[in-house]
């Protein structure tokens, strides 16, 4: 029997995708809850009762920071809950080395003090142990990813073939009883063939994935190669040069304190503005287009500090990306009703089926 005849697993599915891909849009906007604290001069934040003492010069800064670091941990780690395969597996050496940097950051140490601080490991331990866990208890409920062609979802979307078909089945059921026997069976025979014709409706959903999974598990295991790198470079450079020469050409630190500074800003904005490219390349989910979301706004972000001449940095001047971000969101809430209706047809198919069948087999014995 198919593991998805079952319609629970196939809504489980769905709605799981639907929260992957809601989270992989929003979790970047939670940068901007820095600008809920108050740019004052202050040593000392106090949230929910509770004390913290920092360094910094106020409290919007110290938030900003924790969050510059939080913000990329919460993103990559969806990341991994919704990949396939072994190589997906890489992506928590991305989440450690973050973390690394993060700790590094926030206690303005080089990565060498997080790296041989106990509690920042048996942190990251904790971590990734939950981590592993979620995903084991995900794979449980979910053996296999929902991908349906994106041709499909759009053909539905413009003709809402499956939703015309829906009403007709859902009649059908309500009113088994509502007709003659031998008028209902035909009924019945003319949706159940039409959903039986369609070849779209009949294909495998799950026949292309492991190919492409081990096609592009190279490229994957490459760029986060690459990210890491990108997340680490900024503990090799000194300090206090606000200037640096590469293929003859001079770069600035854009207004950083130092070049140092710079590009741990940049690094990591890139390293997320790369493994969400390949997360979206990689993958055959109908909500791929979420991963766009973090693109956009991190190019976004790299674009005001390289460009724009932004003194006050992720801040109300984002608001020009959000028409982008916004339409990523529209896109993914269409697909869903798509799919959802696609899923729709396939559990009222099941019913009909069987409805079929048992009405036939009644009338064998009567005979």
């Amino acid at each position: 029997m198919n593991r998805w005849a079952n319609s629970e697993s196939k809504n489980s599915v769905f709605y799981l995708d639907v929260f992957l891909a809601l989270s992989i849009i929003s979790i970047p906007f939670l940068i901007y809850l820095h600008l809920l604290f108050p740019a004052i001069e202050s040593s000392e934040l106090v949230l929910f009762g509770m004390e913290f003492q920092h360094g910094y010069y106020d409290n919007q800064t110290f938030v900003w920071l924790v969050l510059t670091g939080i913000v990329p941990i919460l993103l990559i780690s969806i990341y991994f809950l919704a990949a396939k395969g072994f190589s997906k597996y890489g992506l928590l050496l991305l989440i450690s080395f973050f973390y690394f940097d993060f700790v590094s950051s926030v206690a303005k140490q080089n990565l060498l003090f997080s790296l041989v601080n106990l509690k920042a490991i048996i942190g990251l331990v904790g971590y990734l142990v939950l981590l592993i866990y979620l995903d084991r208890r995900i794979q449980k409920v979910v053996k296999d990813q929902l991908s349906i062609p994106l041709p499909k979802i759009l053909k539905e979307i413009e003709g809402k073939k499956y939703e015309r078909i829906n009403k007709t089945a859902k009649t059908l059921i309500n009113n088994e009883k509502s007709s003659s026997q031998n008028h209902y069976l035909c009924k019945v025979y003319r949706v159940l063939e039409v959903l039986n014709n369609d070849e779209e409706f009949k294909a495998n959903k799950f026949s292309n994935y492991h190919q492409k999974e081990v096609l592009s598990r190279g490229l994957l295991t490459i760029s986060i190669l690459v990210a890491s790198l990108l997340i680490v470079i900024w503990n090799y450079i000194p300090f206090n040069i606000d200037k640096i020469t590469l293929l003859g050409f001079d770069f600035p630190s854009f207004g950083f304190e130092s070049i140092k500074v710079f590009v741990w800003y940049l690094g990591a904005k890139v390293a997320i503005i790369l493994i969400s490219l390949i997360q979206f390349f990689n993958s055959n989910k109908w909500w791929k287009f979420a991963y766009l979301a973090p693109v956009m706004i991190y190019l976004y972000q790299v674009f005001e500090i390289l460009f724009l001449d932004s003194i006050i940095i992720e801040s109300f001047g984002n608001v020009n990306i959000l028409p982008f971000v916004f339409l990523t969101i529209w896109v993914v809430i269409l697909f869903s009703f798509s799919v959802k209706r696609i899923l729709q047809a396939e559990y009222y198919r099941e019913i009909l089926k069987s409805k079929f069948e048992e009405v036939i087999y009644k009338e064998a014995l009567g005979k």
